[in-house]
C-alpha cells in the first residue's frame, strides 16, 4: 500500500476540524434510498442532537414542530391524504427557536341542556287522578270522602289553571259490594252515577274515565258495558276513539292528551292481562307514539305494575301477588312517554315509593276511601289499631295531575281528609328523545342518596297493668320522614327475644313530616313478669335503619 503524502494528510485534518464546527445543527443525512421527512430514530423521539423542549400542544402550521419533535418537521394537525410542508434545516443552534412547554387543556365536557321545568303560569290541562273510591251502602262516610275529594281539586286546580279541572280518572274500585251481589252493586253505583251527576255543569263535566278495579268485578253491573248503557251514560263515553268494553279496553282523547284505560283478565295470582288486550295496548301505544312522541300518555288501571311503586313489590306480601300485574309492564316498558296510574293496595301517597321510574313512570293514586298497609305486619295496623295515631280509614288521598302548555307534567298529592297539600309536588319533564326525563324517580339512586333516621332517647320505660310495658322516647327525625319503629325486647334472664314488634309512625296521616308527632309512646303486653331489654330503631320507607337506643325495666 503506498504511503499518504504528508501535505494532504494536513489537510485533511483541517478538513476535519472546520466540519466539526457545524456538526451540532446540521442534520446527518439520511442513508441513500430514505425519505428526508421519515423519522429514523430508533424510537420516534426527539434525538439527543436536538434543542431541549418540545413544541406547543396546539399548532396549526406547517412551520410550527409538532408536540412530539422528530427529524420531520409535519404540523400537529395535518389533513389525512395530505403532504406536509417541506421545510428547511436550521443550519446552526444559535438560529433554532426554542420550544415552549406544551399547554395542558381539559377535555371540553358535553353540555346537555338542563331539563325543562314545569311552568304553572302556563297550564293548559288540570285532571284529577283517585283510586279506591268504595262506595258502601253500609258506609255513609264513603260518600262524604268521594264528594270532599271533587270539591278539593276542583278548587286546587282553579288556583293556577282558568280552566279549572277539566277531568278525572277513577282507577278502579268505585264500589266495595261486600255481600258480593248485584243488590248492593246496584245501589253503590247508582250512588257513585248520582254524585258524578251533580258535577256535570261544573268544569269536570262528563270527563271521567272510570276503571273497573276487583270489587267492581264481584257483579257484571259495574263492568263497562252496563255503566255505559245504565249507569253513566254515553256522555261519559263520548271521548272515546277506540274501545271494546267487553274486552275492558277504551282509547280516550281529552284536549289532545291521550289515555288508555285498561283492565285485567282476572284478579288473582299475577293479575294478568288476556294476550289480545296485550296487543291492543301495545299497538295503540305505538301509533299515538310515533305521532307525537315528545308528550305524555296516561295509562289508567286497577293493579299496580310489577317492581315498581310501593305496594308492587314480590316481598309486599310473601306468597302471593295479588296486588300487582306481572305482565303489563314488558308492554308499558317499550314507551318512556307512559304514566301509569294505578290503585288496589290503598299504600300512603305521602310514600316517596308512590312514584317510580324504570322505562316508563308509574304513580299510585292512593285511595279517596282509607289508607292500608302490608297486611300482618305492623302492630298497630293488625293487633291494635287503638294505637294508631289516626285511624287509618279516615285518612283520604288522591292526585291532581296539571299539563303545562311544553308538557311538562306536576303531579300534587293531596290529603282530603285535612285539606291540605302533601308535601312537595312531583314534577315530570316532558318526555325528552334520550330518556332523560325518566332519571328523577328512580328506586336506586333515591335510595342511594337517601339518609338513615337519627334517634335519640331518653327512653322511658314504664310497668302497668297485666305485665304491660309502655316506652316513651323523642320521635325520630329523618331527611324525609320515619315510617315506622322496630322495638325488640329481650329476657335478660335468657339473653332470647321475647318479642319483635314494628309499630307505625303517623306520618300517613301527616301532610309534612314537621306536622308529625314530637314523641314516639307505644305499650307491648308481655305474656309474663321478669327483667326486659328493651331495644328502639327507627326506620325509614327505604328501610334505612337509625342507631338503637335502649333501657331496661322490670315487670311485677
Amino acid at each position: 500500500m503506498r504511503s499518504r503524502h504528508p501535505l494532504f494528510l494536513i489537510l485533511l485534518s483541517f478538513a476535519a476540524v472546520i466540519g466539526c464546527c457545524g456538526c451540532a445543527a446540521e442534520p446527518a443525512l439520511p442513508p441513500e434510498g430514505t425519505d428526508a421527512l421519515t423519522d429514523t430514530s430508533p424510537t420516534g423521539t426527539v434525538p439527543a442532537e436536538t434543542a431541549p423542549g418540545t413544541a406547543p400542544a396546539d399548532t396549526k402550521t406547517a412551520e410550527t414542530a409538532s408536540s412530539e419533535t422528530t427529524p420531520s418537521t409535519t404540523s400537529a394537525e395535518t389533513t389525512p391524504g395530505t403532504t406536509p410542508a417541506e421545510t428547511t434545516p436550521s443550519t446552526s443552534r444559535a438560529e433554532t427557536t426554542p420550544a415552549t412547554a406544551p399547554v395542558e387543556t381539559t377535555p371540553i365536557p358535553e353540555i346537555k341542556e338542563p331539563l325543562p321545568s314545569f311552568d304553572e303560569t302556563k297550564i293548559v290541562f288540570s285532571f284529577g287522578a283517585i283510586s279506591d273510591v268504595h262506595i258502601n251502602v253500609k258506609a255513609t262516610k264513603n260518600k262524604g270522602m268521594f264528594t270532599n275529594a271533587l270539591n278539593q281539586l276542583l278548587a286546587e286546580a282553579a288556583k293556577k289553571d282558568p280552566n279549572g279541572l277539566r277531568g278525572l280518572t277513577v282507577a278502579g274500585d268505585m264500589v266495595s259490594n261486600l255481600s258480593k251481589g248485584d243488590k248492593s252493586a246496584n245501589s253503590e253505583i247508582t250512588r257513585f252515577a248520582t254524585i258524578l251527576s251533580e258535577y256535570k255543569n261544573k268544569s269536570l263535566g262528563t270527563n271521567v274515565l272510570v276503571a273497573v278495579g276487583n270489587h267492581d268485578t264481584r257483579s257484571t253491573l259495574t263492568f263497562q258495558p252496563s255503566l255505559k248503557e245504565t249507569y253513566l251514560g254515553a256522555d261519559y263515553y263520548a271521548m272515546d276513539v277506540d274501545s271494546n268494553l267487553e274486552k275492558g279496553y277504551r282509547h280516550s282523547v281529552l284536549f289532545g292528551y291521550h289515555f288508555l284505560v285498561v283492565e285485567p283478565a282476572s284478579y288473582g295470582y299475577g293479575t294478568p292481562f288476556a294476550a289480545d288486550v296485550l296487543t291492543w295496548i301495545d299497538n295503540t301505544l305505538a301509533d299515538i307514539t310515533a305521532k307525537d312522541p315528545s308528550s305524555y300518555v296516561f295509562v289508567v288501571t286497577h293493579p299496580t305494575i310489577a317492581d315498581t311503586t310501593y305496594g308492587s313489590e314480590v316481598d309486599f306480601e310473601p306468597g302471593h301477588s295479588r296486588w300487582r300485574t306481572e305482565n303489563l309492564g314488558a308492554v308499558l316498558e317499550k314507551y318512556p312517554q307512559v304514566i301509569v296510574f294505578t290503585g288496589h293496595t290503598h299504600t300512603p301517597v305521602f310514600d316517596e315509593r308512590s312514584i317510580m321510574q324504570t322505562a316508563f313512570t308509574a304513580v299510585n293514586c292512593g285511595s279517596t276511601a282509607d289508607t292500608a298497609f302490608e297486611l300482618d305486619k305492623y302492630d298497630n295496623m293488625v293487633n291494635d289499631k287503638t294505637q294508631l295515631a289516626v285511624p287509618n280509614g279516615e285518612v283520604s288521598t288522591g292526585l291532581l295531575v296539571q299539563i303545562d302548555e311544553g308538557g311538562n307534567v306536576r303531579i300534587t298529592r293531596m290529603l282530603f281528609s285535612e285539606k291540605k297539600e302533601i308535601k312537595t309536588a312531583w314534577e315530570l319533564p316532558a318526555p325528552q328523545a334520550d330518556g332523560s326525563h325518566l332519571t328523577l324517580y328512580r328506586r336506586a339512586e333515591r335510595e342511594a342518596a337517601n339518609t338513615a333516621p337519627s334517634l335519640s332517647g331518653p327512653l322511658t320505660l314504664t310497668a302497668g297493668e297485666g305485665h304491660t310495658l309502655t316506652l316513651s322516647l323523642p320521635a325520630g327525625t329523618d331527611d324525609d320522614f320515619v315510617h315506622h319503629y322496630e322495638i325488640q325486647i329481650v329476657d335478660t334472664a335468657t339473653g332470647k327475644t321475647a318479642k319483635t314488634v314494628l309499630a307505625l309512625s303517623d306520618f300517613y296521616a301527616r301532610a309534612t313530616a314537621a306536622d308529625m308527632l314530637k314523641t314516639f309512646t307505644y305499650s307491648i303486653p308481655m305474656e309474663k313478669a321478669g327483667s326486659y331489654r328493651v331495644l328502639v330503631k327507627a326506620v325509614d320507607s327505604w328501610d334505612a335503619v337509625s342507631g338503637t337506643v335502649s333501657g331496661e325495666i322490670t315487670l311485677p
